[in-house]
């Protein structure tokens, strides 16, 4: 195992230790998080994705949780350093929540907070306080208000943004989290999903929208994605707070992943943007939402969540597609998060393409049926 001992300009060390010496070249990488502890002003401008080598667009954005997570998995579980700036970092997200019903907290706090919260630090309070913010953000008919459109849509985002109140329920018990998270899956599921696919928005004049994928006769693979995961975190929740199985649910998991086991076999890559009909494809790739479903599933799998042939199958194609990604062309994940306007080009990552990469890792170096965090 090898070991890099990186000095910052406070004067502090920050050890990084690797399952391969892969993780030397990614020494820079790594610093462009870790930076963000010993530089108050950089906490005011978080790393978002890279436009060419070394130079990354900074700002506030829906992914400036995952930034926290990136630095926290690069860390040994239960053994945090510099515990004390990461506290301070997680201080410096609270504008998000300053924002009137900005459902992306969700995403903020659990990738950053309870992640933080799982290893070992005391974040009970800022737990609290965001899981609050998430419910005001839920609209009388069980969605998360979608304050970048007009009138009462549902998005695909609320697939991640949930899980929030479903680790919540989990960790704190919770009864009234679980039953707000399983309203807005089941809303997610009835309202987002037709005949296999996953839109991305579902209109309050009662039809589908895709801005990503550009037409409703397309799909954004990074939607499927966020369905995928989400559906699987939510059988986990519900399998860990003894609730029974949810039939609608594993049956249109099965399909997404039969589906992409289908257009897998076909194409020998899964496209960023396709048609429904495969007649047309996109062929810069979106590795984060690769790194993200082999999570959920590699989870899913260890947690004895589900027995579906279709998981095992489509996490080993998964795996070998991740781990062909991590650590090459300098990056940490590469070619991660198309479609994207500010990720246009094969060879860029992004700082959610990084955790899942890192996630991803360390689903990996898990034995079965061991434990790890509750979060994917």
């Amino acid at each position: 195992m090898g070991k890099i001992v990186q000095k910052t300009n406070a004067g502090s060390q920050i050890v990084f230790y690797s399952i391969n010496q892969k993780w030397v070249a990614m020494e820079n990488l790594l610093k462009v998080y870790n930076d963000i502890l010993f530089d108050n002003q950089k906490l005011e401008s978080f790393p978002i994705c890279t436009i060419q080598k070394n130079q990354w667009v900074r700002g506030s954005h829906w992914s400036n949780g995952y930034v926290i997570g990136v630095i926290l998995l690069s860390e040994q579980l239960n053994n945090i350093k510099n515990a004390d700036r990461i506290n301070y970092a997680i201080k410096a997200l609270r504008p998000h929540k300053e924002t009137d019903k900005f459902q992306d907290v969700g995403f903020i706090s659990l990738y950053s907070e309870c992640l933080a919260y799982e290893k070992g630090l005391t974040l009970e309070e800022n737990i609290i306080n965001s899981v609050s913010y998430l419910k005001s953000c839920v609209t009388s008919k069980g969605n998360l208000f979608v304050n970048w459109m007009d009138g009462e849509v549902v998005s695909v985002d609320q697939f991640m943004n949930s899980m929030l109140f479903g680790w919540h329920a989990l960790t704190f018990k919770d009864q009234e989290s679980l039953e707000i998270y399983e309203r807005i899956i089941e809303n997610s599921i009835e309202f987002l999903t037709q005949d296999n696919i996953v839109y991305e928005y579902f209109l309050d004049d009662g039809k589908h929208y895709n801005k990503n994928a550009e037409s409703t006769g397309s799909t954004w693979f990074r939607s499927d994605a966020w369905a995928i995961v989400g559906i699987s975190y939510y059988l986990f929740i519900r399998k860990e707070c003894k609730k029974s199985i949810c039939k609608k649910s594993i049956n249109l998991l099965d399909k997404l992943l039969k589906k992409y086991l289908y257009i897998h076999n076909k194409l020998g890559f899964f496209p960023g943007i396709y048609s429904n009909e495969l007649s047309e494809i996109n062929h810069l790739l979106d590795s984060s939402a690769e790194a993200a479903i082999f999570c959920a599933l590699n989870f899913m799998e260890r947690r004895k969540v589900s027995n579906l042939s279709s998981i095992s199958q489509l996490r080993n194609i998964l795996k070998m597609r991740v781990s062909a990604n991590l650590f090459k062309n300098g990056n940490i994940l590469n070619s991660s998060a198309y479609p994207l306007r500010l990720i246009d080009q094969k060879n860029m990552s992004s700082v959610w393409g990084d955790y899942y990469g890192l996630r991803a890792k360390k689903e990996m170096s898990y034995g079965k049926n061991s434990g790890g965090i509750n979060i994917i």
